[in-house]
């Protein structure tokens, strides 16, 4: 079964750029690590950078919220 989640902190370096295309990527691997082991990640979804406003940028890091979809065990 598919589902949607969010995680609404997301931290990423400064030095990863949200504009290139491989950022999905590097989204999916840290949402991956902080999964528990029934959930397997199928795809990001979407993000918004300081979780649409809900966080102060903090230095050296972007926070993000990102939506997610897993397929639970």
């Amino acid at each position: 079964m598919s589902v949607e989640e969010t995680i609404w902190d997301v931290v990423v370096p400064n030095h990863v750029d949200a504009q290139q295309h491989q950022f999905p990527t590097v989204l999916a691997k840290l949402i991956a690590q902080r999964l528990p082991v029934e959930k397997k990640l199928l795809a990001v979804v979407g993000w918004s950078v300081n979780g649409g406003c809900l966080f102060q940028p903090r230095p050296g890091v972007q926070r993000y919220a990102v939506s997610y979809r897993v397929e639970c065990a």
